[in-house]
């Protein structure tokens, strides 16, 4: 099994949770079957789509069946304007996702990526951590329960302390507009 992890940038002049609504319409009505869980987040980019396919091509033809699917549901406007596909290499299972999480992206020294992963993935506030292909190298899901002065201390005082490490780059998802009563 193959992981994916999408970053998608919804297209200007849309709101900022159209995109998440498209995307959760692709997961429940299962027009996409590979996403095992997304988050609205603050960051550069406004979604992360988690995808899980038999291979790359898999994993990359869910991504042009979510692009299919928001142009198709804007009359050929897309609520995607970028995207950005990182490919775990030897993900770890995951027996349920989190409902939200702060979204960690580690780049490391050349070599490390395996010993980052493997200490970041024995520490209790993170829920997934992935060695990824891509701009970065390591991915990592921690527990959105953490305050932000908590998650600062985290960062600082545990991840931070992790040889290897380079440089981290911290999105915080959001509570999804159905949980607050919001359409």
């Amino acid at each position: 099994m193959l992981r994916g992890y999408t970053f998608f940038q919804r297209s200007r002049g849309f709101n900022f949770w159209a995109l998440d609504v498209a995307i959760e319409k692709c997961r429940k009505e299962g027009i996409v079957n590979s996403i095992s869980t997304h988050f609205a987040i603050w960051g550069i980019y406004d979604v992360l789509v988690v995808l899980d396919g038999n291979n790359e091509s898999a994993v990359h033809e869910a991504i042009l069946q979510i692009y299919r699917n928001a142009c198709e549901s804007q009359n050929n406007r897309s609520f995607i304007s970028d995207s950005c596909t990182f490919v775990a290499v030897n993900a770890a299972a995951v027996e349920t996702w989190p409902r939200r999480a702060t979204v960690l992206a580690i780049d490391t020294h050349l070599g490390y990526e395996d010993l980052v992963q493997k200490r970041l993935s024995r520490l209790p506030s993170v829920r997934v951590a992935d060695v990824i292909l891509g701009d970065h190298d390591v991915i990592a899901l921690v527990d959105h329960a953490l305050s932000q002065e908590a998650y600062l201390e985290f960062v600082s005082n545990t991840v931070n302390t992790i040889e290897g490490i380079e440089k981290t780059h911290t999105m915080f998802s959001f509570t999804k507009p159905q949980e607050n009563g919001r359409r």
